[in-house]
């Protein structure tokens, strides 16, 4: 009985925690077009955002999630059951107190102010003091994703945001030499035509 009830508790488990594919906010319903990805993979904040950062979807790159209002938390919520605390795009280590969303189309962009804000009652608290300082912003499970500062160390999931930043298409390394030629056949028949 007992074995019977540990695989139905991970049975229960398992989707919440599977890497799922990214889903689209679509204008249609409201929303801005760009995909988030949960990712069920226990990082501190540094790595969590370069990871973010290497990711690419249709066409766009990867960020820690930026929420911008509350249609967009409520999407979220929609979408996955947070079982965990998870790891958003927002710091204050350039200027403590000072929170800005650091990539993405926000990025530089001041937390809250003219934009949505989700602070959870009391924080950003920096309550270690600044040992070492709670510097980045993560989406807090005991509080239906309200945020809160973490010194950045704890290993959390992480929500990567595609949109707004198109990916970059590198040209092929033949594309120069493919111009040059051209540009010399050019000439070349540009050449003949003046002696006939």
């Amino acid at each position: 009985m007992r074995r019977a009830t540990l695989i139905g508790i991970m049975t229960a488990l398992l989707p919440t925690f599977a890497n799922s594919a990214p889903v689209l906010w679509s204008s249609a319903v409201g929303g801005n077009d760009h995909w988030y990805e949960f990712v069920p993979t226990f990082l501190s904040w540094n790595d969590a955002r370069m990871a973010a950062l290497n990711s690419q979807h249709m066409g766009s790159n990867g960020y820690l999630a930026t929420i911008t209002s509350q249609a967009e938390q409520d999407f979220l919520n929609s979408n996955w059951l947070f079982n965990s605390n998870y790891w958003l795009g927002g710091s204050d280590q350039l200027s403590e107190g000072d929170w800005i969303w650091v990539d993405g189309p926000e990025a530089g962009q001041a937390v809250g102010g003219a934009l949505y804000d989700n602070w959870n009652a009391g924080e950003p608290n920096n309550l270690f003091f600044n040992v070492p300082p709670e510097n980045y912003m993560y989406g807090w499970v005991n509080a239906d994703g309200a945020w809160n500062d973490n010194p950045g160390t704890q290993q959390y999931f992480y929500l990567v945001e595609y949109g707004g930043q198109p990916q970059a298409v590198p040209l092929p390394a033949s594309l120069p030499l493919l111009l040059c030629g051209i540009a010399i056949l050019g000439r070349m028949r540009h050449g003949r035509g003046k002696n006939v």
